[in-house]
């Protein structure tokens, strides 16, 4: 039997949860193919310029500006495969002319791989990306580290709400802030989170200020997800996710979650059961549900523990692995690019 092969180019823009749940899924794949893992640096700049054959894996927060790092986007020598775990700076400044022209050269060698149907469906129907280059996978749950409390000081009295996310537009931190408004106006019993980092952290710490809810909401710029092991409850509301790596450390620690209807949430959260599904973005319903879950720590602990064996059950290393490698090396796929060639 001819042993397969991928070279998986990993690079240092990766939040480090992020590296973790891709690492799981290299070292199970290295039973059934021979797996080269690299750490890209400046050695690796127009790698794709010395003409390498066989199959590739590049995994980068920016993976647009990772192709015309490695000169890849016109690699046809093998498959090239791409995760598209965030957007790029490219794509939010010049939304329709930089990425529009960058789709354009794609060639039928290469395939995205998405983690979310929101995003499967934005490649499919907005930038009309043929579904035979299009996949939907799944994350492995990166290993949970200790836990760590941010919350400083920690007020016991206090139910400890947040998030983990990007300090970007597209984590809808002005919705979370307007919850928090609504919330703290009624209750003082809670104390809201904003875990993560980004480059709008100066705005939103002025926007924290301006609202006069420094007392009421800390925004506190950390890497690590264990962090999110301190929260009661766990909100989850972007405009457009990418993953849903954050609702499954929610799980992983046991912190119930309270999203905002997303396509894809359906599979992690059954609303009484591993958390609630909020239909749109509605401040006040949002607001509410967390008000309704204040005194009643024994469901948030049923929820908590509800979403924990969902989040396990749905990243099974065994299942993950086995999508990656029918992706990766189905001989299906191998049968679909000869047909395009040949047509």
């Amino acid at each position: 039997m001819n042993f397969k092969r991928l070279t998986c180019f990993l690079f240092n823009d990766l939040e480090p949860w992020e590296r973790e749940a891709v690492e799981p899924i290299l070292e199970s794949l290295s039973k059934f193919a021979f797996i080269e893992t690299v750490w890209v640096t400046e050695s690796q700049r127009r790698y794709f310029k010395s003409k390498p054959k066989g199959d590739f894996w590049i995994v980068s927060r920016n993976w647009v500006r990772a192709l015309d790092f490695l000169s890849a986007k016109n690699y046809r020598s093998g498959k090239l495969f791409v995760s598209v775990l965030n957007g790029s700076p490219e794509e939010k400044r010049l939304y329709d002319l930089s990425f529009q022209a960058f789709l354009a050269g794609f060639g039928d060698s290469t395939t995205l791989l998405t983690y979310s149907p929101l995003e499967y469906r934005f490649f499919r129907d907005i930038k009309k990306i043929p579904e035979s280059q299009l996949k939907l996978a799944s994350l492995a749950l990166p290993l949970l580290k200790p836990l760590s409390s941010p919350f400083s000081p920690r007020e016991k009295d206090k139910l400890e709400v947040g998030t983990f996310c990007d300090f970007s537009v597209e984590s809808n931190i002005n919705f979370l802030l307007g919850v928090a408004h609504f919330v703290t106006q009624k209750n003082s019993k809670v104390h809201f989170n904003i875990l993560g980092r980004g480059p709008l952290y100066g705005h939103f710490s002025k926007m924290i200020c301006d609202l006069d809810l420094s007392e009421k909401v800390s925004i506190v710029e950390t890497v690590s997800d264990s962090a999110i092991g301190s929260l009661d409850l766990f909100l989850y509301s972007p405009l457009r996710n990418h993953h849903f790596l954050p609702v499954m450390l929610a799980g992983a620690y046991k912190v119930p979650v309270i999203s905002v209807g997303l396509p894809g949430i359906e599979s992690f959260i059954t609303p009484g059961r591993t958390g609630f599904v909020i239909p749109s973005f509605e401040i006040q319903a949002m607001g509410e549900k967390i008000i309704e879950m204040l005194d009643n720590s024994e469901l948030r602990a049923e929820l908590g523990l509800g979403l924990k064996n969902r989040v396990e059950s749905l990243a099974s290393i065994d299942l993950i692995t086995e999508k990656h490698r029918e992706i990766f090396f189905s001989e299906k796929a191998v049968e679909e690019r000869t047909l395009r060639k040949a047509s």
